[in-house]
């Protein structure tokens, strides 16, 4: 399973990073990566074009689809190493 955590790590950006992608302080973030709070719609479509995963998979917490094009710092979508196989990963709430 992927969670928050491991995307935003997968990344490279740090709490503090992601937070100001998103507009929120860097402990919300990890408030989010530790299950204790969730984020709201407008957060959670910002974290899915950010990570390139499917906004439903991040709100379900269910298997994680990247998209194609560019996200966050250069790659494209959760799986940015072309040379690697696609695995679906999921993300813990």
């Amino acid at each position: 399973m992927t969670t928050l955590q491991e995307l935003r790590r997968l990344h490279g950006m740090s709490a503090e990073d992601l937070a100001r992608r998103i507009g929120v302080a860097p402990a919300v973030v990890l408030d989010w990566e530790s299950g204790e709070t969730s984020p709201n719609d407008r957060q959670l479509a910002l974290l899915a074009r950010i990570f390139g995963v499917s906004q439903n998979a991040l709100a379900d917490a269910t298997t994680l689809t990247p998209m194609p094009g560019p996200v966050g710092r250069g790659g494209t979508g959760a799986n940015a190493n072309a040379s690697e196989s696609p695995r679906p990963a999921a993300i813990e709430g």
